[in-house]
């Protein structure tokens, strides 16, 4: 009898425990905190102090972090680059903080809510820190980024993505010889979000 008593008490607990797995949603979480790491590439813009900044090619990261409801991310994400170069027996070093608020929305989802089409927008200001020769120059950035991307939910609290988009970033230089230069590139991303 005590033999049956245990089957039967393993059996429900077995039960039990397999019961929120099959009972979990296959789509995401609908509402929490968001985190969304990023590895992607872009432009950006280097100043040897001598002309026109130049736009270079870089693989970039960075994070995004923010609150999800439904389909909808709202949020800021954290972008900062520096670069050093020995130029003329001086060195020219940059260091551009950027900080962007950003959107985004799920536009399409399947029918189980794991592969979702979604758009995203982000619109920042950044200060540019100069030493060297430009120490004296101020520089504001202006920056925005629109795109299209994909996310596939392999767990409700985790997706991963990509998307592509058009970047746009305005240096902004103040003083007597200020001007304003600006440019729109490409840019792609590789992103893994977990709400939690």
């Amino acid at each position: 009898m005590k033999l049956v008593v245990l089957r039967v008490v393993v059996v429900g607990v077995m039960f039990l425990l397999a019961a929120p797995a099959a009972a979990q949603p296959a789509g995401p979480k609908e509402r929490g905190f968001a985190f969304e790491a990023q590895l992607g590439t872009r432009f950006y813009a280097a100043d040897y102090g001598d002309g026109p900044s130049m736009p270079l090619t870089a693989v970039d990261g960075g994070f995004f972090a923010g609150y999800k409801v439904g389909r909808f991310q709202v949020g800021a994400s954290i972008d900062f680059t520096r670069y050093s170069v020995e130029l003329n027996g001086h060195t020219v070093a940059s260091s551009l903080l950027t900080i962007m608020p950003g959107f985004r929305a799920a536009i399409l989802r399947s029918g189980d809510e794991r592969v979702e089409f979604f758009g995203q927008v982000d619109f920042g200001y950044g200060h540019d820190f100069r030493s060297g020769p430009t120490a004296g120059e101020d520089h504001n950035r202006v920056v925005y980024q629109i795109g299209p991307g994909i996310r596939l939910w392999f767990h409700p609290n985790f997706a991963v993505g990509a998307l592509v988009g058009l970047r746009g970033e305005f240096d902004i230089q103040q003083g007597e010889d200020g001007a304003t230069i600006g440019w729109t590139s490409v840019f792609a991303r590789l992103t893994l979000t977990g709400v939690f």
